[in-house]
């Protein structure tokens, strides 16, 4: 494993990882991924859907478009309805943002973390609107979660479904980045500080 950049103590540092690696970290993030999703989805009234996705990025592309591919497929297995499939685009969105973050800057530090939170949250807002309101108006899609009951209560007060969407969105995403990106984070980091304590060569 190649280091780009010298380790601080409160930052993930870009290096590269091997194929092999990148690979292993997608195989193991993405059922762990689904399985916490799904069960705190349950009880808690957030998406929470993406931790250990952004974990993935952050030690490649293979490993977050890897882990990416491997929960949605998972998905649509265990839920029997395609129609989830098209979110995909927000998770890769995720895993897009983290890899820029890297490439641009090396080093993401705890201060990072807001920018990017919010960078996410107002992508993810717009593209989850969009999709589900495509979905909803196409193909009869009604979402689980507490953003479709406010689209609803947007929508009987006469604001346009596709304004409703994306509004509705912005509490529920924004409180959900809020604790995804920087758990994801402090977890990539203590992998990697392990990793770097035991010389372990990845």
């Amino acid at each position: 494993m190649q280091s780009i950049s010298s380790d601080s103590d409160l930052s993930f540092t870009a290096k590269k990882y091997s194929w092999q690696f990148q690979l292993i970290v997608a195989v193991v993030c993405a059922p762990v991924n689904f399985s916490t999703s799904s069960f705190l989805t349950q009880y808690i009234p957030l998406f929470l859907d993406m931790i250990f996705i952004l974990i993935a990025a952050y030690f490649g592309w293979i490993a977050g478009i890897g882990a990416t591919l491997i929960n949605y497929a998972l998905t649509v297995f265990f839920t029997e309805d395609i129609r989830t499939l098209p979110f995909i685009i927000c998770t890769l969105t995720g895993v897009i943002i983290i890899r820029l973050f890297l490439k641009k800057k090396t080093n993401i530090e705890a201060l990072d973390l807001i920018l990017i939170t919010l960078v996410m949250s107002v992508l993810l807002t717009i593209e989850g609107g969009t999709i589900f309101m495509i979905l909803f108006t196409n193909f009869d899609y009604a979402e689980i979660n507490p953003a479709r009951y406010l689209t609803i209560k947007l929508v009987m007060q006469h604001i346009p479904l596709s304004v409703s969407a994306i509004l509705s969105r912005v509490p529920n995403n924004l409180i959900d980045k809020v604790i995804a990106v920087p758990l994801s984070w402090f977890m990539a980091l203590g992998i990697q500080k392990m990793q770097d304590k035991f010389k372990l060569n990845l």
